[in-house]
């Protein structure tokens, strides 16, 4: 290279062939036997088709290459090494140093958090943290001041170098440098990207995507492949997933401001894919909730950017938003089903009309969330709507129509209105086995439903007849593992608590507890009420620690998933009073019971019979204290209310006369005492 360089030591090129002259220069000069020391790089070579690497790696055994790249595919016939991501604390370093602020352990404890919550937000990125602490340190920002600015406007601070240098690149402009030439070579696997930025960064199921996208299945497998292989995807711990760097992930939505229609196009796409994916092949089965529960993060995602654009305003979506809402509202979402079904509703009535069935279905699924979560008059004001609309439009007998009339049942019984109940679940029976058949799951579910109202009746042996029939039929239509075969085994275990079988109730709770776990998880309300239904029995068995263990296990699942004053978590909070009297634990008791009398009072009523029971079982505990007065006065209360919703010879009814009559011979009323038994039809121990 004599005569070829200037005074920088720079070469001049005057023509083509002189570059290739240095290259042949540089390599016979590594070759040389006498240099054995030195290292070439060759920094980020995600391009490999603009360039033949192969052509400047000289044509020796000794002396080492070094490759950068997020190119996966590079790796093939050489050695490779996968760089991991950084560690919080060398992310924490890193960043420091980049701003030239003190150690980590010099700063206060509030930077200290700022720092590690900085370094989170940019997933341990090490140019994202090195541009950031240039930011930092030219701005003279604190770390509070940047981590503000970052979750306010990430795509400015991510776009540009900040360190001044021409070779600077920021960290967005890596990957759009990337991502065109993804474009170029791989269209859809670009497009793939671009949706995935509206998803969840995590677990993204290549079976949801089969099912939701418009691809054939090489396509797609090509698609994730490229980003793979550019390292903007990586292959999860589960197999059949991939997942986003945190930063790829926002950069791929961010890129899309600058053209609004466009966003919104990859938005509703995105929103075709995870419906249509969760919509096909759901047939009520295990691995269908399974997959729904899987997506769930991907819902939400899609949930969270749709509100950002505007109404829906085509029919497509419309159904597409009431499929969201019967999804959230199998998973005990209640509020989210609610928000989806409210957009579709408006939808519907605007395009077909308040008495299309489309619109109808969607007025049905309002009041079944108003049920689930214990609005009961409300509930019935929907279901009301839906069936004077549905028998009218499709007839007393169809399907939809007897579904609503099923369902009001449902809120009868709730309401402790258990003969009519049972009038209206007669209805919907006679007419689902002449039109769908004896072990359609809707009969059997019927048929269940009854067995529900003859426990609550007391009638425990013909409950267990209904529940045989609705299992048998649940096991052959749906599987053993089905959420409505396990509800059934769940409320068998709870006629043999009543019977004081107990490890035959734990037995039946423990397969239903394994299986809603399995296909619920541990959180949906299903899986909760037989925790709670299995702390019941432990209570029974005089294992109280354990009860209240169970107890609070459920406690805390319910209020995350139902809500404060819902009536299931009100049953757990009265159990758990329950617990505390016999441990005598008298004061406890009385407190959480009235937490549990208060809920009850707003969400149910004065008068139902699970309020009531919580009146009696505070006047009970006021008996045991010896606060007889009090205690008169709340027995009398719960008889009151007891004979007037369930009548005189209601067991319950029974065992508050059997309490009073203690409490008056106890106290020396003998004549008060001989009023109430004549009003005792069956001999009946006392609750205390």
């Amino acid at each position: 290279m004599a005569g070829k360089l200037d005074s920088n030591g720079c070469f001049a090129v005057t023509q083509p062939s002189e570059a290739q002259y240095v290259v042949d220069a540089v390599k016979r000069w590594f070759a040389s036997p006498e240099n054995t020391n030195w290292l070439l790089v060759f920094d980020n070579l995600d391009d490999p088709d603009s360039v033949d690497i192969e052509e400047y790696i000289p044509a020796c055994n000794h002396g080492t290459v070094i490759i950068t790249s997020r190119r996966r595919d590079l790796q093939q016939g050489r050695k490779g090494f996968e760089v991991q991501q950084m560690q919080p604390i060398e992310a924490i370093q890193l960043l420091l140093m980049a701003c030239a602020m003190p150690k980590f352990e010099d700063l206060l404890l509030s930077d200290q958090t700022t720092a590690s919550t900085i370094v989170q937000e940019l997933g341990y990125l090490p140019l994202a943290l090195d541009q950031a602490g240039a930011y930092i340190h030219i701005s003279q920002y604190s770390l509070g001041r940047y981590l503000k600015a970052y979750q306010s406007n990430a795509s400015y601070l991510l776009s540009k170098g900040w360190k001044g240098g021409k070779q600077d690149r920021s960290v967005f402009a890596t990957w759009e440098i990337s991502f065109k030439a993804i474009q170029e070579t791989n269209p859809e696997a670009a497009k793939l990207l671009l949706v995935c930025g509206f998803l969840n960064n995590e677990d993204i199921s290549e079976e949801l995507l089969k099912r939701g996208m418009n691809l054939e299945p090489q396509d797609l497998e090509d698609a994730i492949r490229t980003l793979l292989s550019y390292s903007l995807a990586k292959r999860s711990s589960i197999d059949d997933s991939y997942s986003i760097h945190p930063l790829v992930h926002s950069w791929a939505k961010l890129r899309l401001e600058s053209e609004p229609q466009k966003e919104i196009d990859i938005a509703r796409e995105a929103f075709e894919v995870v419906v249509s994916g969760v919509d096909k092949s759901n047939e009520g089965r295990t691995e269908d909730w399974i997959f729904e529960r899987r997506v769930m993060p991907h819902i939400d995602a899609i949930t969270k950017h749709m509100a950002q654009y505007a109404e829906v305003s085509n029919m497509n979506m419309q159904d597409r938003s009431r499929s969201l809402g019967d999804v959230y509202r199998r998973h005990g979402r209640h509020n989210e089903a609610l928000g989806w079904y409210r957009w579709a509703l408006a939808g519907y009535e605007k395009v077909f009309g308040v008495d299309h069935p489309r619109t109808l279905k969607t007025v049905h699924n309002i009041a079944s969330v108003y049920d689930n979560q214990g609005q009961y008059e409300k509930a019935l004001e929907w279901y009301g709507r839906a069936l004077a609309a549905r028998e009218k439009a499709l007839g007393l007998d169809h399907p939809s129509t007897l579904s609503t009339v099923n369902n009001m049942a449902v809120v009868f019984d709730k309401q402790g209105q258990y003969e009519k109940a049972l009038e209206w679940y007669g209805r919907a029976l006679a007419a689902r086995e002449k039109a769908l058949g004896l072990d359609h799951p809707s009969t059997l579910s019927t048929v269940n439903n009854m067995a529900v109202v003859f426990d609550k009746q007391g009638q425990y042996e013909k409950a267990l007849e209904w529940y045989g029939r609705a299992l048998a039929g649940y096991e052959k239509a749906l599987g053993v593992d089905h959420p409505s075969t396990l509800s059934t085994v769940n409320n068998m275990a709870v006629v043999f608590r009543k019977q004081r079988q107990y490890e035959k109730a734990l037995e039946w709770y423990g397969r239903a507890l394994a299986g809603s776990e399995k296909a619920l998880g541990v959180d949906h309300p299903y899986t909760l009420s037989t925790v709670h239904n299995m702390a019941g029995v432990f209570d029974n068995q005089g294992q109280y620690e354990k009860a209240l263990e169970w107890y609070g296990r459920a406690l805390a699942g319910y209020e995350k998933a139902l809500g404060l004053d819902h009536p299931d978590t009100l049953s757990t909070v009265n159990n758990m009073a329950v617990v505390f009297c016999k441990q005598r634990q008298y004061e406890k008791a009385l407190e959480w019971y009235g937490r549990a009398l208060a809920g009850e009072e707003k969400a149910l009523g004065v008068d139902h019979p699970d309020t009531l029971s919580t009146v009696n079982s505070m006047a009970s505990v006021y008996y045991n204290q010896g606060q007889y007065e009090k205690a008169l006065e709340w027995y009398g209360r719960s008889l009151a209310g007891r004979e007037k919703v369930l009548g005189v010879n209601h067991p319950r009814t029974q065992d508050t006369i059997h309490c009073l009559i203690s409490l008056h011979e106890e106290t020396g009323q003998a004549e008060q005492a001989q009023i109430l038994r004549m009003r005792l039809h069956v001999p009946h121990s006392p609750s205390n």
